[in-house]
């Protein structure tokens, strides 16, 4: 079963290329993806927050959370 949220009626660009991304990639919609395109706020920060943990050979300092 899976849970159904629908997105807000207004979504950001720059969060619709991301949710388009990930629908290309997986093939479906991504729940955490139509949770974060209510707080677009958030949604950069923790795309940021990815981005700083994903490059490797960077640390992240715990004052950075």
């Amino acid at each position: 079963m899976e849970a159904f949220i629908a997105p807000p009626e207004k979504i950001p660009f720059y969060l619709k290329i991301g949710i388009w991304i990930s629908r290309k990639i997986t093939g479906r919609d991504l729940l955490p993806a139509r949770l974060l395109a209510w707080y677009p706020k958030i949604a950069v920060g923790s795309g940021i927050l990815e981005a700083l943990i994903a490059h490797i050979g960077t640390p992240v300092s715990p004052s950075a959370c």
